[in-house]
């Protein structure tokens, strides 16, 4: 039987959607995308694409695991923190249905995907990540804001002035938020790839040039090893599953880890093709290819990407 794939929440993920679909077409394997609306841009770059109801909904699992059965579908990549935390919930129950979630494990997506428990992970294990304010009230210097729960820029909130500060907290609540100092230094995304070990399979490093509501716009290829080792440090503390990308800050003198998505980025594309092959070796660990889920590239420093809008006409 043919493996086949679901990638939820398709959304304009066009570049990652066309990527899995040309390895699919290497190995096998058969690429279904979903979303909420038929206008999703990367449905029509897939095998097969399904609508499925918004995740709240009462009848979203019913009709998943009934579209599961009848598209012999077997396993499932989460592509959105949301989509993430609600097959953590669920975890089981698509076990127990024999289908594979293509994600880290569980309290490794609970930990990542909320801000003030990966803090409080990295300050248990000494990792390097911005000083904590807890004196804002009483003593006002520019910082940063976060919610526990955020996405891309939203649940983060750059704090420049006192005004600032009294205007955010007439909206939330001073306990709803974790206050760390505002660094000024380049911003960079490494993104790695794990086997269904944890073993950390290669990482690449990209530096974020251009950020336009949370995400790369333009970026390049650098080599930092650096940023290489803290992959590979997180890789030893936490287990990971499959692709995910680390957000970090690193000057002369200091890196400050930010937040670790674990699941592709919005700009992770151009680490995939810098070398980092994410997509190939995803579909070569589904069909058991080692060789290719091991091999190691050649990284291509200096590969620089820079994203754009393509328009996308289809017949009524």
């Amino acid at each position: 039987m043919t493996p086949t794939i679901l990638v939820t929440s398709a959304s304009n993920k066009v570049q990652l959607v066309k990527s899995l679909t040309h390895y699919g077409n290497v190995y096998g394997v058969k690429v279904i995308t979903s979303d909420i609306s038929v206008d999703a841009a990367a449905l029509y770059f897939s095998h097969d694409h399904i609508l499925l109801p918004k995740l709240n909904s009462p009848e979203y699992i019913s009709t998943l695991t009934k579209l599961c059965q009848k598209k012999s579908i077997r396993y499932i990549l989460p592509t959105r923190d949301g989509d993430l935390e609600f097959f953590t919930k669920h975890y089981t129950l698509f076990l127990d249905k024999n289908i594979v979630l293509l994600m880290s494990p569980p309290k490794t997506i609970e930990i990542c995907t909320n801000k003030h428990l990966f803090r409080k992970f990295c300050d248990d294990n000494n990792l390097p990540i911005p000083g904590k304010i807890t004196d804002i009230s009483r003593s006002f210097r520019p910082c940063v804001a976060k919610l526990a729960k955020s996405s891309a820029s939203a649940g983060v909130f750059i704090v420049q002035s006192k005004k600032d500060l009294d205007i955010l907290l007439s909206r939330c609540s001073a306990s709803e938020l974790t206050f760390e100092e505002l660094i000024s230094a380049k911003e960079y995304s490494i993104d790695a790839f794990h086997d269904n070990n944890g073993n950390l399979v290669g990482s690449v490093t990209r530096e974020r040039i251009k950020v336009v509501n949370g995400e790369s716009s333009i970026s390049q290829v650098v080599d930092a090893p650096l940023l290489s080792e803290l992959a590979r440090n997180l890789s030893k503390l936490i287990p990971f599953r499959g692709h995910i990308t680390i957000q970090a800050f690193m000057d002369a003198n200091s890196i400050y880890l930010i937040e670790v998505n674990p699941r592709f980025g919005g700009a992770s594309n151009l680490s995939i093709q810098a070398g980092l092959a994410s997509t190939e070796r995803l579909m070569a660990s589904i069909v058991g290819d080692t060789e290719t889920l091991y091999r190691e590239n050649e990284l291509k420093i200096g590969l620089k990407m820079l994203r754009y809008s393509e328009d996308l006409f289809l017949n009524a």
